[in-house]
């Protein structure tokens, strides 16, 4: 099953990687940069605690895989990059203003950086 959600994570971020340069896509790239990080946490959670934590209240399960990650002594330094996108993620799908092209760049470079930590640990972990 950790196949499958590490899957999804490349994938969200290939994704992310196509559009991060084209002003056409800018909300593309402010969603995208929300749910790879979402799926790059799904995927460590899987590989470390064997599930994942379902439903719409992403923040829950950044605090349940932060709070794993402490108890084990483990880095923890890619969540405060994870907070950032979690916290912008019903501003970009489903505010009502326009993500301007700075917004979403911010949000892929915290994206980016979460997924390093993610594929770090990963490793680590395998």
């Amino acid at each position: 099953m950790f196949e499958v959600f590490l899957e999804r994570a490349n994938h969200l971020s290939a994704a992310r990687k196509l559009v991060a340069d084209d002003a056409d896509y800018t909300s593309a790239l402010a969603l995208l940069a929300v749910h790879s990080a979402i799926s790059w946490n799904d995927a460590v959670s899987m590989r470390l605690v064997g599930n994942v934590v379902k439903g719409e209240d992403h923040m829950r399960a950044v605090v349940l895989l932060e709070k794993q990650c402490a108890s084990r002594k483990m880095n923890r330094d890619g969540f405060k990059h994870l907070r950032k996108l979690i916290q912008e993620k019903s501003k970009v799908s489903y505010g009502d203003q326009r993500t301007t092209p700075d917004a979403a760049l911010a949000l892929a470079v915290n994206s980016e950086r979460f997924e390093r930590w993610a594929r770090q640990t990963l490793e680590r972990l395998a």
